[in-house]
């Protein structure tokens, strides 16, 4: 358990949040009274997704390969129907 004051606690808040998330309890004092408990949620791990298709039964459709309408496609290609552009 580590007592910090509050100034020092602004001070070195980064070192304080690494050593709560390391499992120490972080207590915040004001004037040698506890006013805050700094805890520290564990570190986060990403999951990779898997390479390839999903595996949920997701298909395309054949309008997935149809072509855009004009409009739309004039839009990607920066041209745009609007005079006021």
């Amino acid at each position: 358990m580590i007592k910090v004051n509050i100034s020092i606690a602004k001070k070195r808040l980064l070192q304080l949040a690494h050593m709560a998330q390391a499992g120490e309890l972080v207590l915040i004092c004001e004037q040698n009274i506890r006013v805050a408990q700094l805890l520290g949620y564990p570190r986060q791990t990403k999951k990779k997704r898997p390479l390839g298709p999903p595996r949920s039964g997701f298909t395309l459709t054949q309008a997935f390969f149809d072509p855009l309408p004009t409009e739309l496609q004039a839009e990607f290609e920066g041209f745009t129907s609007c005079l006021s552009c």
